[in-house]
């Protein structure tokens, strides 16, 4: 079996637009797979290279972390060409599926189609934000000689130094500043533009924002000219503040638990209306615990599928 073989295999259930829909790499052509052993960070790295419908590079980092049990998924990180920082994707964001999707096959230990050694993924990492310390002000130089100090001016008649041009005031900031706040509503997640950086792009980015989340540990960089798009991939939810949520759709309630037939027993957390492919789909969220993944399920598709509740909850 090769890489695409591997890398592309079909999971069953729902019919295969519906698939692809939710899971993109199913349509993606599969390139290189390399698995890193455990890092002084303590995490093993699985890395996988794709290439889009129109040939694009889409490029996945999954963490994970060893346990008795085996390899337990932690973050999934993300890059698009010609992006140069990864960002970090959400567990129940639309790119879930994709998530469990990779750290199936990452699990299951194939052949690396590269070498590990001097990859690029070795520098990718995911932590806490490292707050440096505001520098230093050099000493005072020591005069030369007495007379030379008494021939310093005093203070009041010192002359006024310009202040230094503030690099951003000119910069196009696609509609964002810092202290913004963004909420992505869908994962129930919030965060906050808290600074603007330069950085060194070969595609012409000079400056990233450092984005906060308010429940995270982490943050993420993401070029200036790049966050319109992350936050249209992420899909952030252009809803009415007052809307009132879906609880209830075709016989299945939010929190509760149903038999999924692909995967077991998960629990329904949403049900939300997802824009796919340019238009309006309705689906079930579905985390399924043993399995650590989340799914999303068209709620016209539950009878096809087989889905049902189970009798007593858990």
């Amino acid at each position: 079996m090769g890489i695409r073989d591997w890398l592309g295999g079909n999971r069953g259930g729902l019919s295969r637009d519906i698939q692809e829909l939710m899971n993109p790499l199913l349509a993606w052509r599969p390139v290189h797979f390399v698995a890193f052993p455990r890092n002084e960070d303590g995490y093993v790295r699985h890395y996988f290279l794709y290439l889009d419908k129109e040939g694009v590079r889409n490029e996945f980092v999954v963490f994970h972390h060893e346990t008795a049990g085996g390899l337990e998924q932690q973050h999934t990180a993300y890059r698009k060409a010609p992006g140069e920082a990864y960002v970090l994707l959400s567990q129940r964001g639309p790119w879930s599926m994709a998530i469990g999707h990779l750290t199936d096959l990452g699990r299951t230990n194939p052949r690396n189609t590269q070498s590990a050694e001097g990859h690029h993924v070795l520098g990718v990492s995911v932590g806490s934000r490292r707050r440096e310390a505001a520098p230093t002000p050099p000493p005072e130089p020591e005069p030369k000689s007495r007379h030379e100090w008494q021939r310093t001016p005093p203070p009041d008649q010192e002359p006024e130094q310009p202040d230094e041009p503030d690099e951003t005031a000119e910069l196009n900031l696609e509609g964002f500043e810092v202290g913004q706040g963004i909420h992505f509503r869908p994962f129930g997640l919030r965060a906050t533009i808290v600074d603007i950086e330069k950085f060194d792009s070969e595609y012409g980015d000079t400056h990233r924002f450092v984005i906060e989340f308010d429940d995270w540990e982490t943050d993420m960089r993401v070029p200036v000219s790049r966050l319109q798009d992350l936050i249209a991939l992420a899909g952030v939810d252009e809803k009415e503040e007052d809307e009132e949520p879906v609880l209830e759709r075709n016989g299945f309630r939010v929190d509760e638990h149903v038999v999924y037939p692909e995967h077991g027993v998960g629990k329904i957390l949403a049900i939300e209306q997802q824009d796919i492919a340019g238009a309006k789909l309705e689906v079930f969220v579905i985390h399924f615990k043993s399995a650590n993944m989340t799914l999303r399920v068209p709620t016209a598709k539950v009878g096809d599928i087989g889905m049902r509740r189970l009798e007593d909850e858990l």
